[in-house]
């Protein structure tokens, strides 16, 4: 299992969201499923988002908490940021 931190971007408009993802497959084509990124592909298209692999972590907690640490408050203030809340609140993968 992979257990990632990922930025994926809007090149359409600079805006992006930073989140984290555990997988078996690094190339599974996840974006994410927020509310604001989903919106963001459904108006600018699939085509016009990329997905960087920020961070490798080894276990889903480190994930957690990792994610905790770089989503801040402060972050979430930023314009162009998607992520509407801080992070580390982690739900199961699957």
């Amino acid at each position: 299992m992979h257990h990632i931190i990922y930025k994926t971007s809007c090149v359409a408009t600079g805006k992006y969201y930073i989140g984290m993802h555990s997988t078996d497959d690094l190339d599974d084509g996840y974006l994410d499923s927020g509310s604001l990124v989903l919106k963001s592909i459904q108006v600018h298209g699939v085509n016009n988002h990329t997905r960087e692999v920020l961070e490798s972590l080894p276990s889903r907690t480190d994930l957690i908490k990792r994610e905790r640490e770089i989503v801040t408050a402060e972050l979430v203030l930023d314009p162009l940021c998607l992520n509407l809340t801080v992070g580390g609140e982690g739900v199961p993968p699957g």
